[in-house]
């Protein structure tokens, strides 16, 4: 068994979740607020004070200022450069804002 199989285990079972429970999650889509046109939108959107505008053009494939466009246009306030130290602070943050955005399997 793997470390981090039998740390789930007890997480779950600590939560009152079975591993079949912790399956059916993993399973599901990632979730859709129907309010944005997109999930790029979504993604722009919930990201856009936590993670600087070249790691974000990165992760999705295209250009800050496309992705600089698109913030203007959901309205969003100008764009605040993060430092290193930030960053580096609030990347559990980043990751809370857009593990359900994620598909679960490679696609």
């Amino acid at each position: 068994m793997k470390r981090r199989t039998f740390l789930g285990g007890l997480a779950a079972t600590a939560a009152g979740l079975t591993i079949t429970d912790l399956r059916f999650a993993a399973e599901r889509a990632p979730i859709e607020e129907s309010h944005f046109p997109n999930r790029l939108y979504q993604f722009i959107w919930r990201n856009w004070e936590l993670v600087n505008l070249d790691r974000m053009a990165l992760v999705a494939r295209t250009t800050p200022a496309k992705l600089g466009e698109i913030g203007r246009s959901l309205g969003l306030p100008e764009k605040p450069r993060l430092s290193p130290d930030q960053l580096q602070r609030i990347y559990i943050t980043a990751i809370r804002q857009n593990w359900h955005l994620l598909p679960n399997a490679d696609t």
